[in-house]
């Protein structure tokens, strides 16, 4: 099963990016997006997701903030001032609009997000022109049309939608061909690029309706008006009088008017006739179909809900992989001083070689030294080969006379060990991978090479993580066993293997290091509240092993299941056999040899 490795990165710079807008982020169960007291409610992100699920989810993020930033969110009271219905002819306009407004304004602010836009764009606008028939309402007809326009205005700066308007064009008739040289010279959509207010948007589409479609804007915008009302539970007199309605009246008289000239509907029959209508009107022609979602909200909410379908079935048993928000950090790193937890007495008294740091120094002195390649044809001059100068017959030969200092990168690597600090680790195997962490610690450490030590457990709410020793730190080994020993008498429970991994994952991404290494020291199978977790640990390791941008490497604590998960992998049943494992892991992955 594919896993997205990034799935925490995407998060972080989501969240990132929604703080800059003075927005915060919460997830949800379903597929409804939406935006309530600054909060942006989303659908979970899974990292079981395809690319174009993930694609889908940061468009909607990205959509939705461009809803909510000051300059934008004037159109949630403009439509309420206004009574303007999503579902009328006039709100499919002002929504489809207002979707073009947003997504222009600062498009060009981060390359991330103009990036994510034209791609999902394209892809909802595809799926939208595969839908599309020939429409023989003149409405429906007119909003094919600002579909066409929207699509070629957005050809200009969304580079992925190349194309398609040409597409579009094959399917319009000599009407919508009139419309669009009208909606050309008129440059309405200019005027959404400005940016300009709501309220002007508004007015612009009722331009739109008299100087396009030569339709009625008035009797559109009252049409409109009648439908919010009844959508609001107003209609047949509730409310207050609205400006066109007729004041003072009562549910006979509400309604009566001229025949309207655009759909050839009548008011005749009041607000019954009224219901008629708007339920004639969403049987045969969804108007929104052309649009996202809709700007309005529903009755009693401060939100307007975007919905899209998310894959929700997986290969495997289920599971409820952990979000950025489900991760609980404590730091450990100064919490130096006097332990209540006996693991450090029984952790120090360990017998082991002792020689595990020496050995490895030796090592990589002898093979990080530099040394000069020969036969170059840039670099110094090397005196051993200068008599090539006068061998002129030899082509490209004569020319290499120079050398190049070559710097063995050995030490340009990074360290990330990830402990399982289950309750199934408790006695004699937390005491094992304690004195494993600290002899990584004395071994890695004393060669500079960035190094982070991470334990890990799982409460029923939270993924808890342990942290003893940060990249660019220190640590003595008699501090590292104080708060190692004083984490696992805090908290030893579950273990969800999966997603710390994930997390360490990403953790070694973020560094600037050529060479990165994961080192996971575990006892055996996952185990925990999120379901089954033994299919997800095995996905997750297997795709960071295809990817092969971190290595990574079990070492199994009296217990041989790290064989199940791990490619490469080495089980320690004893303490005398801790420092010729480690160093065996050291020698191949982290100076490869």
């Amino acid at each position: 099963m594919f896993i997205t490795t990034d799935t925490y990165a995407i998060e972080k710079e989501v969240r990132s990016f929604c703080a800059n807008h003075g927005l915060t982020v919460e997830y949800t169960e379903d597929g409804n997006t939406y935006t309530e007291d600054n909060t942006i409610y989303i659908r979970k992100p899974d990292p079981r997701w395809d690319k174009d699920a993930w694609l889908q989810w940061k468009f909607t993020v990205y959509h939705e903030i461009g809803h909510n930033v000051a300059e934008m969110s004037d159109v949630f009271p403009m439509m309420e001032r206004n009574k303007v219905s999503p579902d009328s002819f006039l709100g499919a306009l002002v929504n489809g609009a207002d979707d073009y407004r947003s997504e222009y304004y600062r498009f060009d602010e981060y390359h991330g997000r103009r990036q994510i836009m034209s791609e999902a764009r394209r892809k909802w606008t595809e799926t939208l022109i595969s839908s599309l028939s020939s429409p023989s309402d003149m409405k429906d007809k007119a909003l094919q049309t600002m579909l066409i326009y929207d699509t070629i205005k957005r050809e200009n700066w969304q580079k992925d939608m190349a194309g398609l308007p040409d597409k579009m064009l094959d399917g319009a008739d000599l009407q919508q061909q009139e419309w669009l040289n009208r909606l050309e010279d008129g440059e309405y959509w200019e005027h959404l690029q400005k940016p300009c207010s709501a309220e002007a948007m508004y007015q612009l589409m009722k331009a739109i309706i008299d100087n396009v479609f030569d339709m009625d804007s008035e009797e559109e915008e009252k049409s409109s008006q009648e439908q919010y009302e009844q959508e609001h539970g107003k209609a047949g007199g509730e409310g207050e009088p609205q400006a066109g309605e007729n004041e003072g009246k009562g549910d006979e008289s509400e309604g009566v008017g001229e025949e309207k000239e655009g759909d050839g509907t009548s008011n005749e029959m009041g607000s019954e006739g009224s219901e008629i209508r708007k339920a004639e009107a969403t049987v045969k022609y969804d108007y929104n179909k052309y649009v996202m979602h809709d700007h309005g909200k529903p009755e009693g909410a401060t939100y307007t809900p975007l919905h899209i379908e998310y894959p929700d079935k997986f290969a495997g048993g289920y599971y409820n992989p952990a979000t950025l928000a489900d991760f609980d950090i404590r730091d450990y790193t100064k919490m130096h001083g006097a332990t209540t937890s006996s693991y450090y007495d029984r952790i120090r008294k360990v017998k082991t070689g002792r020689g595990l740091s020496t050995r490895v120094r030796k090592l990589l002195q002898v093979i990080s030294q530099s040394h000069y390649q020969h036969g170059m044809k840039r670099g110094r001059l090397s005196t051993k080969n200068i008599y090539r100068c006068t061998m002129t017959e030899t082509g490209s030969y004569q020319e290499k006379i120079f050398k190049k200092q070559i710097t063995n990168d050995v030490l340009d690597t990074a360290v990330l060990v990830l402990t399982d600090m289950s309750g199934s680790m408790g006695g004699q195997k937390i005491v094992h991978a304690g004195k494993a962490t600290a002899m990584l610690n004395e071994a890695i450490g004393r060669l500079h090479i960035p190094l982070k030590i991470v334990g890990f457990t799982e409460t029923r709410n939270t993924v808890r993580h342990n942290v003893f020793k940060n990249f660019d730190s220190k640590i003595t080994e008699d501090n590292l066993l104080r708060n190692f020993a004083q984490a696992a008498h805090d908290c030893m429970h579950n273990n969800a293997d999966g997603d710390s991994v994930l997390w360490g994952y990403q953790q070694l991404l973020s560094r600037p290091e050529k060479r990165k290494l994961l080192i996971v020291l575990s006892d055996g199978s996952p185990a925990g509240y999120r379901g089954d977790g033994d299919s997800y640990t095995k996905n997750v390791v297997s795709q960071i092993e295809k990817e092969k941008r971190v290595e990574i490497y079990g070492i199994g604590i009296m217990d041989r299941n790290v064989q199940r998960y791990y490619t490469n992998n080495k089980v320690i049943e004893k303490a005398d056999e801790l420092e010729t494992a480690l160093l065996n892991v050291i020698k191949s992955k982290v100076i490869n040899r």
